[in-house]
C-alpha cells in the first residue's frame, strides 16, 4: 500500500489541530502546523525519537509536553505528532525549550503565542490518536495500554543504559582519582 504522506499529514493536522511532521532519514519532507514556530519544537525530542525503533511511541519532556511518533516500516518514514499538553509551559519552561533549540530569548513572545495556540489533549485521547495512525500506516492494532507498556519498557531500558553509563563514569573517575593519589609526591613543609 502506497501512503500519501502529504494528504495524511495535512488531513490529520486539520482534523486534530496538532502539528504533524514527516521525516525520511532525519530530513523533513512534509509538515503541517496551524501555528508554526521556528526552530521546530520537535527538535527537543529528536535524539530520543531516533533511538526508539518501535512502530508507535510517545515522548514526554521535562516541560510536560507530549509528542507522538509513528515509524512507517514499509518505507522508513517517521511521523512526529505534537506537542500537546494539559498544562501550558510557564516562562521558565519556555526559556528551557528555547535553550534546547538554540533559539534566542527574543523569541519568547512568539513561543508564548505558539503554546497559547497548542491544542491540549487529554493524555489517553492523544494516545488513541497515535494508535489509530499506527494502524493506518503500519496495519498494526495497538491499545493504549499496550502503547504505554511499550513506552515504559523503552524508557526503563534507556534509563538502565544511562544508569550503567553513569556508574561506569563514576567508577572511572574514582580510579583516576585513586591513581593520582598514588602518584602524588609528598610535599615538604
Amino acid at each position: 500500500m502506497q501512503i500519501d504522506y502529504k494528504y495524511l499529514c495535512h488531513g490529520l493536522g486539520h482534523l486534530t489541530g496538532l502539528e504533524i511532521r514527516v521525516y525520511l532519514e532525519q530530513e523533513l519532507i512534509e509538515h503541517y502546523a496551524h501555528y508554526p514556530f521556528e526552530p521546530d519544537i520537535a527538535g527537543i525530542i529528536s535524539d530520543r525519537a531516533s533511538q526508539n525503533q518501535d512502530n508507535a511511541f510517545y515522548v514526554e519532556t521535562e516541560e510536560l509536553l507530549v509528542f507522538g511518533a509513528i515509524r512507517a516500516r514499509q518505507d522508513n518514514r517517521l511521523l512526529i505528532i505534537g506537542p500537546t499538553s494539559h498544562i501550558r509551559p510557564g516562562k521558565q519552561a519556555m526559556l528551557s525549550i528555547l535553550y534546547q533549540l538554540a533559539g534566542s530569548h527574543q523569541q519568547l513572545p512568539e513561543l508564548e503565542q505558539y503554546f497559547a495556540n497548542m491544542v491540549p489533549y487529554p493524555f489517553e485521547n492523544f494516545l488513541e490518536i497515535l494508535c489509530f495512525v499506527n494502524y493506518a500506516v503500519n496495519e498494526e492494532k495497538l491499545t493504549v495500554s499496550q502503547l504505554i507498556r511499550r513506552n515504559d519498557d523503552f524508557n526503563f531500558s534507556t534509563s538502565s543504559q544511562i544508569e550503567a553509563t553513569d556508574k561506569w563514569y563514576e567508577n572511572n573517575q574514582q580510579q583516576e582519582a585513586h591513581s593520582r593519589i598514588i602518584h602524588m609526591k609528598p610535599r615538604k613543609l
